[in-house]
C-alpha cells in the first residue's frame, strides 16, 4: 500500500512539543469591574455631523494607497505599519498582515494620516462598521477613514465625552445599506461614565485578546499532532498523575 511522506521525525517533534508548551495557560481571575443600576437621564445620542460641526472629533478620510505598498507577511506578524482596508474594518479585526514601514510610506503615501491610539477607523462601504484602535499606528486605505475625538483643552463638556468603544458599537449596529455616515448616531456620555466604558471596555478586549491568541495556539497544535500522527513522524505520550502511557490504538476493543 501507500505510505504518508514522513518529515523529519527530530524536526517535527520540536516543533509540536513548542506548540504544547505555549499551549498552557493560567486560570484568570475575575475582570477588575463592578456594576450597579444607575438611575438617571437617557445618554444623548447625537450625529456625527453635529460632533464633527462642534469640534468634538475630526473624520480624517482614508489615503488612495496603491497595491503595491505594504507586503503580506501572514496572520501573527508584528513589525511594521498596519495597512487596513474596509474589508478589514468589516471583518472587525485590525491585526493584519499586511504591513508596510515609514519609509514607503513618505515615498509612496506622502500625504497619509495615520491613525492614533484610541482612534475609530469606520467605513461605510460594503457596509457600515467600526473597529477602536488601540495600538495607533495605522494607514488606512480609503473608503475607510479615522474618527477622531478631539480633547477639549478645559474640562466641561467636550470630546472626553464620547467613548471609542461605544460609539463603534453604534456604528456596527447601523442597517446594511446606510452609507450616509454624517446622519450615524453615536452615544454622549458625561466624562465620568465616558472614562470609565472605556477602561471597561479595554480590559473586556484585552481579555478576548488572549482567549484569541490562546485559541490559535490550540488550533496549531492540533494540526501539529494531526499532521505529525498521519506521516508516521510523532509519538504522542499521554501525561497522567501516575504514569505516562503511550497511546496506541485499541482497534481490537472497537471491532476494527
Amino acid at each position: 500500500g501507500k505510505y504518508a511522506s514522513q518529515a523529519s521525525s527530530p524536526s517535527r517533534a520540536t516543533d509540536v512539543a513548542d506548540l504544547l508548551r505555549a499551549s498552557g495557560t493560567q486560570e484568570h481571575e475575575p475582570l477588575a469591574l463592578a456594576v450597579s443600576p444607575q438611575e438617571g437621564s437617557p445618554v444623548a445620542l447625537l450625529a456625527l455631523e453635529d460632533l464633527i460641526r462642534a469640534g468634538r472629533i475630526r473624520m480624517i478620510p482614508g489615503s488612495r494607497v496603491p497595491a503595491t505598498v505594504g507586503s503580506s507577511r501572514g496572520s501573527g506578524v508584528s513589525q511594521g505599519l498596519r495597512v487596513v482596508t474596509a474589508a478589514d474594518v468589516v471583518a472587525g479585526s485590525l491585526s493584519v498582515g499586511r504591513r508596510t514601514d515609514a519609509g514607503e510610506v513618505a515615498r509612496e503615501v506622502p500625504r497619509a494620516h495615520l491613525s492614533e491610539p484610541g482612534d475609530v477607523v469606520v467605513t461605510a462601504s460594503p457596509r457600515p462598521a467600526a473597529v477602536v484602535d488601540a495600538e495607533g499606528g495605522c494607514l488606512v486605505v480609503t473608503p475607510a477613514r479615522i474618527l477622531r475625538p478631539v480633547r477639549p483643552s478645559k474640562g466641561g463638556v467636550g470630546a472626553r465625552e464620547l467613548s471609542a468603544h461605544l460609539s463603534a458599537a453604534a456604528i456596527n449596529a447601523r442597517p446594511v445599506g446606510d452609507r450616509r455616515w454624517r446622519r450615524w448616531l453615536v452615544p454622549v456620555l458625561d466624562s465620568a461614565s465616558a472614562y470609565s466604558a472605556e477602561k471597561a471596555l479595554a480590559l473586556v478586549d484585552e481579555r478576548a485578546r488572549e482567549a484569541q491568541e490562546t485559541l490559535e495556539r490550540l488550533e496549531a497544535l492540533r494540526h501539529g499532532l494531526i499532521r505529525g500522527m498521519s506521516e508516521g513522524s510523532l509519538k504522542i505520550s499521554v501525561l497522567t498523575k501516575n504514569s505516562v502511557h503511550s497511546e496506541e490504538p485499541a482497534f481490537e476493543e472497537h471491532g476494527l
